[in-house]
């Protein structure tokens, strides 16, 4: 059975990869170190109260830290033998299928193989490094509009003549 999740991810203005997420279980700082779209990265992570999500926010701004992008996601997560498997439907960005594996930096090589060789078991080509940066240069440039509420019509009862 899936573990679905709704997601708004705030990534902030910063020397290293500086993240806030509240989403349906919680919410969370933090770090991860390395290059964006590495094919491992090292992670610092802190949870917190939901409720304090724009006071986490308002600090990080108040440090010099600004808000570089947000992203709203839905996530259905799935234990597949030892992997974590997570289908993505990010709102402007599109779709995203994420395997990841706990390990040490001595595991990383051995760890890695075992995430592209479950990816070929599913028929599924890794994709390019370069569309993905593709994809994120025109996300970071549009985030904005991408993600901005959608407009619902009035109901005809609630109208003013």
């Amino acid at each position: 059975m899936a573990k679905e999740d709704n997601q708004v991810t705030h990534y902030f203005d910063a020397p290293k990869d500086l993240r806030i997420q509240k989403n349906s279980f919680g919410a969370k700082i933090w770090l991860k170190e390395g290059r964006l779209h590495d094919d491992a990265r090292r992670e610092i992570e802190i949870r917190f109260a939901d409720k304090d999500f724009e006071k986490m926010e308002s600090l990080l701004i108040s440090l010099g830290y600004p808000v570089k992008v947000k992203w709203h996601r839905h996530r259905l997560q799935y234990d597949w033998f030892g992997v974590k498997a997570c289908l993505d439907q990010t709102r402007g960005y599109g779709r995203v299928l994420e395997l990841e594996m706990l390990t040490d930096e001595a595991g990383r090589v051995a760890t890695l193989l075992e995430l592209k060789n479950r990816l070929a078991e599913l028929d599924i080509p890794e994709t390019p490094k370069e569309v993905f940066e593709n994809r994120y240069r025109d996300y970071m440039a549009r985030w904005q509009e991408l993600t901005a509420p959608v407009a619902t019509a009035e109901p005809i009862q609630n109208r003013r003549k």
